[in-house]
């Protein structure tokens, strides 16, 4: 057993690693794959962002359309009453 150690001593690094040299590449690889998930996450929410906001100037809009709407409806409710009235009493 204290060959073992020894071997793994000298390498300066665990025996079935295998990967030790490759340890600082796969860490850059791995930041640079969280900065592009990152970087799609961002231009998911803008995306997300610029269709809420697009929903919602529809609704004020459709708001302000349904008033008119409103009050034309009145209006022209007060108009075909004055007709019928006009018609009865004549």
């Amino acid at each position: 057993m204290n060959g073992f150690n020894s071997y793994k001593s000298d390498l300066g690094f665990d025996i079935g690693s295998g990967l030790s040299e490759q340890s600082t590449y796969i860490k850059k690889k791995d930041e640079q794959n969280n900065r592009i998930l990152m970087e799609e996450q961002y231009k998911s929410m803008q995306t997300q962002k610029v269709e809420i906001l697009a929903q919602q100037k529809y609704r004020r809009e459709q708001s302000q359309d349904a008033k008119i709407e409103k009050r034309l409806l009145i209006f022209n409710t007060i108009i075909a009453i004055a007709a019928l009235l006009v018609s009865l009493f004549k």
